[in-house]
């Protein structure tokens, strides 16, 4: 098994806002292989996706709006409160 992901992150204004302090605008791209999964095995071997979105630090902390696609082409909208590992 292994994954692999690059991201970029652009800084988009710097003026506190009110509620918000930054903001980012975000990509993001991951790709992972995983053998033990016979699924997977039927499309290569690999799953990858990418994302674009948005995030904030906020006054209670980051927050991440984000809009991602997979390989099934399917549309997937995310929001995340906090920090992430």
């Amino acid at each position: 098994m292994w994954i692999v992901g690059a991201g970029y992150r652009r800084q988009m204004f710097t003026q506190p806002l009110s509620f918000i302090n930054r903001g980012f605008l975000s990509v993001e791209y991951n790709l992972a292989a995983v053998d033990r999964l016979p699924a997977i095995h039927t499309l290569g071997g690999t799953v990858h996706g990418g994302a674009v979105g948005f995030v904030m630090d906020t006054m209670i902390g980051p927050i991440r709006l984000a809009a991602g696609v997979g390989q099934a082409g399917k549309l997937r909208l995310y929001l995340s409160l906090g920090p992430s590992f």
